[in-house]
């Protein structure tokens, strides 16, 4: 979703895959073998205000007929952020005013226009709006919405994010439960550079039902693509495994445990894992008979993938809930929706969200 050169993370929501800049992580520990543990912290509390500031709030206005549905995904550069919300519009939000500047809202059939959004990234130049049609299609819009092309992505990945690498995309191949094969590389246009999933052609053979196979995939263990720059995290959701491409290869970084804390209670659900100024940050859900907790629990690791501190979510810096929806560099950004009654946060003015920059102490 963003320009590795400026190490910019975005995050698909829950049960997605999760793509993070990471430096420094790990110490001298084999990574292959390393385990965290995430678990019910009952009743403690994790202490935002200990560990993070603010350095930023924007406070996004309603102007101009400019609306904000509830966001769900983000790109943001040092003066923009462009936001996804459920109406499946992008409003670029001037981040010096907090004024909304102008909203793509593009339903339809057209050449320029998408039916099903999934979500969005970007890169120095454009912000990519996934569709989810028949195929999938990708389009790529310039920061003033104008629309400069469109592509379909090659079978068999079926992505459900994705994240910008200025000469291709990194996809999450949603299709692949296991480790290999869930992450697949395309160029610019869509096609297939490299993935952990190959095509190896045989004869054709008749299934157990007769009907004719005409390929098998096969797995390989290393994947490698050239000419990207700095280092991505990728989580994988469904096997909680963490590999690190180093803009040559892909390697296993930790697997994310989660216990129970009770018996027959269903497994806590990884939802989103950060890594600001190289540690790690786990945000997961934990249901509780009679419960519910909107921001789940948190769990905080040092460079060495020791826990540092842990506990539920909902814990609120000033008046945006800490509920950290991407990273860019080393800061974590939340975005909340608020009231947009006027003066609901502010007087005289209609806010539509806050954007808030955290970062560590």
């Amino acid at each position: 979703m963003k320009s590795i050169a400026k190490c910019l993370f975005q995050i698909i929501p829950v049960c997605g895959l999760v793509i993070s800049a990471l430096t420094g992580c790990g110490g001298n520990k084999n990574a292959d073998d390393v385990v965290i543990t995430v678990k019910d912290p009952g009743d403690k509390e994790f202490p935002v205000s200990d560990y993070f500031q603010v350095d930023k709030r924007v406070y996004v206005s309603a102007e101009d007929g400019y609306y904000l549905a509830l966001v769900t995904d983000a790109y943001v550069t040092d003066n923009y952020a462009f936001l996804y919300d459920t109406q499946q519009r992008i409003s670029k939000v001037d981040l010096s005013t907090g004024k909304i500047v102008s909203q793509l809202d593009r339903r339809g059939r057209g050449p320029e226009e998408y039916l099903m959004a999934m979500g969005i990234a970007g890169d120095d130049k454009y912000i990519y709006l996934m569709e989810n049609n028949s195929g999938r299609i990708i389009h790529a819009y310039d920061y003033d919405f104008k629309h400069q092309y469109k592509f379909s992505i090659d079978w068999p990945t079926m992505p459900s994010t994705f994240i910008s690498l200025g000469n291709g995309f990194l996809f999450q191949n949603s299709s692949e439960n296991d480790s290999i094969g869930k992450f697949v590389f395309t160029d610019n246009q869509g096609h297939i550079t490299k993935s952990f999933l190959e095509l190896q052609e045989k004869e054709p053979e008749p299934d157990s039902n007769g009907d004719i196979v005409m390929l098998v995939v096969v797995h390989t263990e290393e994947l490698f693509i050239p000419d990207s720059k700095g280092n991505i995290l990728c989580y994988n959701p469904d096997t909680d495994e963490a590999y690190l491409y180093d803009g040559k290869s892909m390697k296993k970084q930790f697997r994310i445990k989660m216990d129970d804390g009770m018996p027959n209670q269903p497994t806590p659900m990884i939802n989103k894992v950060f890594a600001p100024d190289g540690k790690i940050l786990v945000n997961y859900s934990y249901t509780k008979r009679g419960a519910y907790n909107r921001y789940g629990n948190f769990a905080i690791f040092d460079k060495d993938y020791n826990l540092v501190a842990e506990g539920t979510g909902g814990l609120r810096e000033g008046e945006a809930p800490f509920l950290p929806m991407l990273q860019k560099g080393n800061q974590l950004i939340t975005v909340d929706n608020t009231d947009d009654a006027v003066g609901a946060v502010l007087p005289d003015r209609s806010i539509q969200a806050q954007i808030v920059f955290h970062s560590l102490k």
